[in-house]
């Protein structure tokens, strides 16, 4: 019998109870299932990873969220995979993360968009230097503790 980390499973499993189409009992069924999930892992019965640390908390804040969606999820799960530890970011283009993820351009886009905008992760843009030399891949840094919120009103505008 093969044996898989908790966090692989978690990550695997919540998104797809959580896009479960079908019929209203079956979707409801999965539903459910997230909701008992999630409400396992608050117990502390056991984390995304079996031990504590920052990628685990910013997925499991993610898995929280009702705004986000099991993509957000699976980007997110992707961009922290990819991250360098040493740089604090992941560099990668939105050709990789639709590889990565199995997800197509306009997901990506949308969670990309849900993900910075809900203040899970920061975007930053290639230097002018960087651009000329051509380097135009986004660097995208994981938010870890520091979360923004979205002013009222203004669904651009985020504060500290």
């Amino acid at each position: 019998m093969r044996s898989y980390p908790v966090n692989t499973i978690v990550e695997r499993l919540l998104p797809v109870l959580r896009n479960v189409q079908g019929n209203v009992h079956v979707a409801a069924n999965a539903k459910a299932a997230a909701e008992s999930l999630m409400q396992l892992l608050k117990t502390g019965a056991f984390s995304l990873t079996g031990a504590p640390d920052a990628s685990a908390e910013l997925l499991k804040a993610i898995a929280e969220n009702p705004e986000m969606t099991g993509a957000d999820y699976r980007v997110a799960s992707v961009l922290l995979k990819a991250m360098d530890k040493r740089e604090g970011h992941a560099r990668l283009s939105h050709m990789q993360i639709i590889k990565w993820s199995d997800l197509s351009l306009g997901v990506v886009r949308g969670s990309l968009r849900r993900l910075t905008g809900a203040g899970y992760f920061k975007v930053v843009r290639p230097s002018e230097d960087e651009y000329g030399d051509g380097d135009h891949v986004l660097r995208y840094e994981p938010q870890f503790g520091q979360r923004l919120t979205l002013k009222s009103g203004s669904p651009d505008a985020v504060t500290s």
